[in-house]
């Protein structure tokens, strides 16, 4: 099972550290990452990601490796798609 808000494992609805931002209140005004649904400490004028993914972002823009792992993953996705829509008739 999965917390609700940030979707880390956990046998209950809410992990303990969503339990108790929703406790209290936090929950209601946060604002929460794109990727990954953490919590914004403290977020700037059009932050959107956290400052973990925003650097992780960074890292694969500038990582020829990952730049190419991605475009590959891209390229097989489309292939996939093709061959259900194929499949599919």
């Amino acid at each position: 099972m999965a917390c609700q808000f940030c979707q880390l494992p956990t046998p209950k609805t809410l992990c303990e550290i969503c339990q108790y931002m929703a406790e209290t209140g936090f929950l209601e005004h946060a604002l929460v990452c794109q990727h990954c649904r953490a919590p914004l400490a403290g977020p700037q004028p059009g932050q959107l990601d956290c400052q973990l993914c925003q650097v992780m972002l960074v890292i694969v823009q500038n990582s020829p490796w990952f730049h190419y792992a991605h475009c590959e993953w891209q390229q097989e996705n489309l292939l996939l798609a093709r061959r259900k829509q194929e499949l599919l008739g």
